[in-house]
């Protein structure tokens, strides 16, 4: 038997973790439940008169978490606050499957350029660190093209989680995660804000499309600031296509060039 085409096969479906020690069969379990199962007395149903009933309107639960998470990432006066006010939010279900929590790694106090992708991936997950894995790498690759690491920078997903079989974050999960990141947007105070992929982009801009959001450079208030953003296209796309890849690559020397004119405005000023 090929243990090694299996493993392969089980993480190109998604199953990443491992739910109990031994195996079990559960078609044999169904099997017998069927084989153990006689037939019952139908139980009598007695339905409330509709007149009677005081009709209430569904709560959207998420709602009350989204506020949670704006409540509690105010209060967060450092990013070592702010991660331990994400490390105690139980508003979010990724939370529960999840090993670590990630909030961004950097300069923490005005970094050149502030960078948000959307989540951290199986390798991140298994070591702890951001950059792991083939994503990682190239993510790593595109920021130091243009002369920026965590040296000058900040780097920090809009989801602190890993979401089950790497899949894409749900709106509610999105929307519920944004007070974060916004929050650590506010505590860094960039001079620019660097974003990768649609999903970030939808969050923090309200966009739906990185190829609408590339069309301009776009802007965001912060702290009574107002600072340039570049959206761009995340690694995934950047490896997967040429186009990406070119695109991408000029949106980096876009920001380059903002980086070097601030600089140069700069040095006039002294």
């Amino acid at each position: 038997m090929n243990y090694s085409a299996i493993l392969k096969w089980y993480q190109l479906s998604g199953i990443t973790e491992v739910i109990g020690e031994n195996p079990v069969d559960r078609f044999l379990a169904f099997k017998n439940e069927q084989l153990d199962s006689k037939p019952k007395k139908a139980l009598q149903m007695n339905f409330p008169n509709p007149s009677k009933q005081t009709i209430i309107p569904p709560q959207d639960e998420s709602l009350s978490f989204v506020a949670k998470a704006q409540s509690l990432s105010k209060e967060a006066a450092s990013l070592i606050e702010l991660k331990d006010k994400i490390s105690s939010f139980d508003g979010c279900s990724l939370k529960k499957t999840a090993i670590n929590t990630f909030i961004g790694i950097g300069k923490e106090k005005n970094p050149t350029v502030f960078c948000v992708f959307d989540a951290p991936k199986a390798p991140a997950e298994r070591t702890g660190h951001l950059f792991e894995g083939p994503q990682g790498v190239l993510l790593q690759k595109m920021l130091s093209a243009i002369k920026l690491s965590p040296e000058n920078s900040y780097i920090a997903p809009l989801i602190p989680w890993r979401l089950p079989g790497d899949r894409k974050p749900s709106l509610v999960e999105e929307k519920i995660c944004t007070p974060f990141i916004q929050r650590a947007l506010e505590l860094t105070n960039p001079d620019f804000i660097l974003i990768f992929g649609a999903i970030p982009t939808r969050a923090l801009l309200g966009i739906e499309s990185i190829s609408k959001a590339r069309q301009n450079v776009q802007k965001i208030t912060i702290n009574n600031k107002e600072i340039q953003v570049i959206s761009t296209f995340g690694p995934d796309m950047v490896s997967a296509s040429q186009t990406s890849r070119k695109n991408a690559w000029d949106d980096l020397k876009k920001l380059a060039q903002l980086i070097q004119n601030k600089a140069s405005n700069n040095e006039e000023d002294k």
